[in-house]
């Protein structure tokens, strides 16, 4: 019913305080209206000068709001309390739709309309607007400096890409120059492996080669004296036995040899004693 009918029906409207003035004024003159719910700052100042005292209803989707009117006489307040005590509001649509709604009237004690009240949500209004512009101007300083960062790391990325490239070439080439001496490394101890296996082998082949001599000379040996005559065979023999002899008399000569030197030996150190006795 507060509506203006310029707000139509939307979700958005609030109540206009031009009608329910009009509204008022059959009851007498009225000096100020005031509709807390239509004024933007005025949730956000504290509830001794906002007028808000209804908790839990927005406009939105519910019919309640908090309005104050402030008569020039009394008696017009007068006639406004006994008229609308009890009361409903009803509006009649173009459709012969009718809607009401409960309303509660109420002797204002907080001077919510005095000039220093009214003075001092002024004040708080323009400070709210204050801060409101300066939060406002910080964000669009804040973009711009995002969007300044934005292109300044842009042309940063442009300006060290070719400093990327070069980093990303001496990168590959240290790979390649890994991998070529990686692989150097694998050939050479290959060529290490194969080089070892070679000397192993030609180490075997030597040793088999000596031993194959030596077998085939004692056998070249033994093929001689088979292949001898008779009388040379013996007189091989002959000659060898007389070798074993010769050595076996030599080490028994030596023996008695030793064996008469001991003896000299102890007989010479026994007549030394009995002569220093005698002397005694």
């Amino acid at each position: 019913a507060f509506i203006s009918q310029e707000c139509g029906s939307s979700d958005d409207s609030v109540p206009n305080e031009h009608v329910l003035q009009n509204v008022f004024e059959r009851f007498g003159t009225v000096r100020c209206v005031d509709i807390p719910v239509c004024d933007p700052y005025r949730r956000k100042m504290s509830s001794k000068i906002s007028g808000i005292r209804t908790t839990g209803f927005s406009f939105g989707q519910e019919v309640l709001f908090e309005g104050y009117v402030q008569f020039v006489e009394y008696i017009s307040f007068v006639r406004a309390m006994d008229f609308l005590r009890n009361k409903k509001l009803v509006k009649k649509m173009p459709d012969d739709r009718i809607f009401e709604a409960a309303i509660k009237v109420d002797f204002d004690k907080s001077k919510h309309l005095s000039n220093k009240n009214i003075h001092k949500r002024y004040v708080e209004r323009e400070r709210l607007k204050e801060l409101e512009k300066q939060k406002i101007s910080e964000e669009c300083q804040e973009r711009e400096k995002g969007e300044g960062n934005k292109t300044n790391t842009r042309k940063e990325y442009v300006d060290r890409r070719p400093q990327r490239e070069e980093k990303h070439n001496r990168k590959r080439n240290q790979k390649r120059q890994l991998k070529k001496e990686h692989q150097l490394n694998e050939m050479i101890a290959e060529e290490g492996r194969k080089l070892v296996i070679a000397q192993r082998k030609l180490e075997s082949r030597r040793l088999l080669s000596t031993l194959f001599w030596r077998i085939e000379a004692k056998l070249r040996k033994k093929d001689s004296r088979m292949k001898m005559s008779p009388r040379n065979l013996e007189e091989d023999l002959q000659s060898e036995l007389e070798t074993k002899l010769r050595q076996a008399l030599l080490r028994e000569q030596e023996q008695r040899l030793r064996k008469r030197i001991e003896a000299k030996m102890m007989l010479g150190k026994s007549d030394v004693t009995n002569s220093g006795g005698r002397r005694d």
